[in-house]
């Protein structure tokens, strides 16, 4: 299968996948709200529901009108990039199992249900570490902290916001996931003699269909849904909420989409805590330089761009600081 007819497979699959989650991620609202009112022994409504979805702060909110134009300009970006993202996948599927062939020799394993299904959830958590860990580079290292600020800048969370993404962050983001998968693809290819493109579409698949079950879209909300014993080992929306606090204690935490693994690993895993209540933003006043379409765009290139003078400037100055050479001596 070529990357065009793999990638048009894949955006038909994730259109369709896209009501379903966001259809699921309602269901769990409304059991959330109806929790709720239990817990409060108040009587749930249409109108209580109404309000507890969509409160009047946040359809006031300069941020879910700037959320909402930002998830335009993104589809444009996602469909031009997606044919892009797929090829890197299938390229390094192929250059994988090639170089693993010349050295080893192949077909090491007969394909079958049992094979398929351990390269499946391989493919899936690899994914998963793979967005972990541009995850937490995208806050550790400067430069592309600078681009990723755009994510982080809204006071107040939409589901749209999962989308809220600089072109350079996001590219950044997927090509580390579809090298990671494709490496997988790759190996199990080599192993059993399968096609090299034929993981791509379930993984994709079950990575989306595992996110959906932890309610998604409720990651960016103000919705704060628990999954109780089950967050021991996967991320809720309340671990992801706290993520965009602007208070010190949450800085830098719970950069998993998925398995909680990696944060743990890391040592930046965080309980959030119970009816938790933080601001959300960049501190500082920060966020009023992405408040604005073309700030979101632009505002990064800018800022990355004085990084990068600044680091230029104290190079230089340390070179001229250094002490030079002594002159030999005349005759020597």
């Amino acid at each position: 299968m070529n990357a065009p007819l793999l990638a048009s497979r894949l955006i038909v699959t994730g259109t369709t996948g896209f009501v379903v989650v966001h259809l699921w991620a309602l269901l769990g609202a409304v059991w959330h709200y109806r929790r709720a009112c239990t817990i409060s022994h108040q009587r749930p409504t249409i109108a209580g529901l109404r309000r507890y979805l969509l409160p009047g702060q946040l359809l006031r909110s300069r941020w879910t009108r700037l959320d909402l134009a930002l998830l335009l300009t993104h589809r444009l970006f996602q469909l031009l990039v997606f044919q892009f993202v797929v090829a890197l996948t299938i390229g390094v599927a192929g250059l994988v199992a090639m170089l693993l062939g010349a050295v080893h020799g192949g077909r090491l394993l007969h394909p079958g249900l049992c094979v398929d299904a351990v390269f499946l959830l391989a493919g899936v958590a690899a994914r998963d570490a793979a967005s972990f860990g541009t995850h937490y580079l995208q806050h550790k290292i400067p430069l592309l902290w600078e681009f990723h600020k755009v994510h982080h800048a809204p006071e107040t969370l939409i589901p749209a916001t999962t989308r809220r993404l600089h072109p350079l962050d996001e590219l950044t983001g997927i090509a580390a996931e579809g090298l990671l998968l494709g490496s997988v693809v790759g190996v199990q290819a080599w192993l059993t003699g399968s096609n090299a493109a034929a993981l791509i579409v379930p993984a994709t698949i079950l990575y989306a269909a595992i996110n959906m079950l932890l309610f998604a879209p409720l990651r960016h909300s103000h919705i704060d849904l628990r999954l109780g014993r089950f967050e021991r080992v996967v991320f809720s929306p309340a671990h992801h909420q706290i993520h965009h606090s602007s208070e010190v204690q949450h800085w830098d935490r719970n950069f998993g989409s998925i398995l909680t693994l990696w944060d743990r690993l890391c040592g930046t895993f965080l309980v959030p805590e119970p009816h938790g209540s933080y601001r959300l933003g960049l501190p500082d006043g920060q966020s009023e330089a992405y408040a604005t379409v073309v700030g979101c765009y632009v505002a990064p290139l800018r800022q990355s761009w004085q990084l990068l003078r600044r680091a230029s400037a104290r190079r230089r100055g340390a070179e001229e600081e250094r002490p030079g050479l002594r002159p030999r001596p005349a005759g020597a």
